[in-house]
């Protein structure tokens, strides 16, 4: 008989695997679509650098001259933990951080899996990781070296942790909710040692807590959880509890600030605050984000289009669905999954906050306080990065009603938010402002493929690397002008340059020393530039060497120019160049700006010293 229980439960355990299948199946999509061809890729955006190159400081490894304050564009939470990959894998390689984010954003995947599984059934959750799984807004950003996909773990953390407690206290475990409540706490501080705006995850459960006592009075009504029970969760107490330990975890970095920085945490505020002086523009910061989220059509774009296209088979219900359902694969072909996901999500909200369900309030006001403050400041595609998941749990339960996917003899709850398919002119509504904005949107009905190539830009700063290795003597000295990625990857000795004189940066190198000095776009298109100013003086000790591509994906792109602009961009297959007057009838090439249409280029100078300085000799002699 023993030996029969033992392989009775061998046999369950044999076969309880399987039915985890399709979660695997759903994390694994993720990392492919995170991780495929992710070490050819280099790093193009600014910030990026400044992170990287920051970690290779902490790891002893560091550019010379690489003087970004860290302070100036987030706090140190991503930076260390970059710094801390550096450190365990034994290598200073600049693509771990993107590896980095593409694990965060695995992890993600798994935490509103959670989440939908707890506030619906396990179906409705396999949906939500998904839509995440296959988002390309989120894969584009999982694919980089920028906090936001951080970012976006903590403060979905902090909120799974804020319901968690408030199940906790509602089952009557006090002590299980005082753990929650602490992990709430420890998730928003650390979503604030990510970004300066991780404080928002504290504030949306704030509201939550507001509203539901707002309503509460006014309506008379006690509200209920999930299973219909009076609701007896999370109160001011916790609240505070979770302000208290994140404000704990944020303020040694005020005090470092403080101490180490020019200015104060004041200055590092001032900065920031400068850019909302935007607010006025409100109206069109928004359609920016939304002809931005146009752009992000990729591998996840095409697979969520089959799927939906799978499903509109299998579906069962009335035309009524069946219109409304076509309607919104329509429109997801047209505009993208993450735009339809995202305005699908705006429509339910006002049905979420008039439920009973505490994790719908929350999830509508964490949708809605990054859809309101978000356009008041300059429009950075991933300041809408961490609404993502709260957009994606409210239009999971919606889209689950209209494909009649629903669990069979469930009835609808009052307060469930499940779209409203009965108007007929609401769905002909919809598919006019959808044919709209399909036919305003710049990137066209489909992507086209300069569009699609942006998605890997593999010749950029890591091919000027490996140029470098080839063509140039191990003691060559390099002067870097333009981004930092320019020196994070560079193998020889670098110097970082801003918007200063490469010829000043000469000084103390032996005449018989190589010497090169690389410029991009940045490095040459700034007010006052310094680097023209140099060209024009001393253009006849420079002798261009190498002209390379540099590829700047669709979020760069999207940070430094109008989704009308990058569409005029991307369109056009050729290299960009612009000249200066070098003095007589020289004209040397250099990187056209980055909103002239085609391909973004590097230039690669040799600087003869001895003629430079004999030439610079020259003109301090003259009067």
């Amino acid at each position: 008989m023993v030996g029969n229980k033992r392989g009775l439960g061998a046999e369950v355990r044999r076969w309880r695997w399987p039915s985890y299948g399709p979660e695997l199946l759903v994390l694994l999509t993720a990392l492919l679509l995170r991780c495929h061809h992710l070490h050819s890729v280099s790093l193009c955006h600014f910030d990026e650098g400044v992170y990287v190159g920051n970690a290779l400081k902490l790891a002893g490894r560091s550019p010379e001259g690489f003087a970004f304050y860290q302070p100036e564009h987030a706090p140190p939470l991503y930076t260390l933990a970059v710094a801390g990959a550096f450190t365990l894998a034994g290598i200073p390689w600049p693509n771990l951080a993107l590896y980095l984010n593409a694990v965060l954003g695995v992890a993600t995947v798994g935490g509103v899996y959670g989440m939908a599984w707890k506030s619906i059934n396990r179906k409705a959750a396999l949906v939500a990781a998904l839509l995440i799984a296959a988002s390309d807004f989120h894969v584009a950003f999982s694919r980089m070296a920028l906090t936001d996909v951080l970012l976006t773990f903590w403060f979905s953390l902090a909120i799974a942790s804020f319901l968690a407690a408030d199940r906790a206290y509602q089952a009557g475990k006090p002590r299980a909710g005082a753990v929650w409540t602490l992990a709430s706490g420890l998730s928003v501080g650390l979503a604030w040692l990510t970004k300066y705006n991780g404080w928002m995850a504290l504030a949306v459960m704030a509201l939550a807590w507001l509203w539901n006592r707002w309503r509460s009075r006014r309506t008379g009504e006690p509200f209920e959880t999930r299973a219909g029970k009076e609701h007896r969760g999370c109160g001011v107490t916790s609240l505070f509890a979770i302000a208290l330990v994140s404000t704990l975890c944020y303020v040694p970095w005020i005090v470092y600030v403080e101490r180490h920085y020019p200015g104060g945490y004041r200055g590092v505020m001032r900065i920031h605050a400068s850019y909302l002086d935007e607010w006025r523009l409100w109206h069109e910061h928004a359609l920016v984000y939304l002809g931005s989220l146009a752009a992000m059509r990729h591998w996840g774009w095409l697979l969520l289009v089959n799927l939906g296209i799978a499903a509109l088979f299998l579906k069962k219900g009335g035309s009524t669905r069946t219109l409304a359902s076509l309607g919104l694969l329509v429109a997801s072909v047209l505009l993208g999954c993450d735009s339809v996901l995202v305005a699908l999500a705006l429509v339910t909200s006002p049905l979420a906050l008039r439920s009973r369900r505490l994790d719908q309030h929350v999830y509508a006001f964490w949708l809605w306080l990054f859809a309101v403050l978000a356009p008041c400041y300059h429009p950075y595609l991933r300041l809408i990065l961490p609404a993502l998941p709260a957009a994606i749990l409210l239009a999971t339960e919606p889209l689950l009603g209209l494909m009649s996917f629903n669990e069979p003899g469930r009835r609808v709850q009052p307060g469930d938010p499940f779209l409203p398919l009965r108007p007929v002119p609401l769905i002909v509504l919809g598919c006019l402002l959808a044919g709209w904005y399909a036919m305003a949107q710049p990137f066209g009905w489909l992507p086209e493929r300069g569009l699609w190539l942006r998605w890997i830009p593999e010749q950029g700063y890591q091919a000027f690397a490996r140029w470098v290795s080839r063509e140039t003597p191990e003691q060559a000295a390099f002067l870097c002008q333009g981004q930092p990625p320019f020196a994070v990857y560079c193998p020889r000795q670098a110097v970082v340059l801003g918007n200063e004189s490469f010829v000043a940066a000469t000084e103390g190198l032996p005449d018989d020393r190589p010497t090169y000095w690389a410029v991009d776009f940045r490095g040459v298109h700034v007010p006052n530039s310094v680097a023209q100013r140099e060209m024009r003086r001393y253009g006849d000790a420079l002798e261009p060497v190498q002209t390379l591509r540099l590829d700047m994906n669709l979020v760069t792109l999207l940070d430094h120019l109008t989704p009308w602009e990058v569409a005029r961009k991307v369109h056009s297959d050729s290299e960009t160049a612009d000249y200066v007057e070098a003095g007589g009838a020289r004209r040397l090439p250099l990187p056209a700006a980055i909103s002239v249409p085609g391909w973004d280029t590097i230039y690669v100078y040799r600087i003869d010293l001895a003629r430079l300085r004999a030439r610079r000799a020259s003109r301090q002699a003259s009067p």
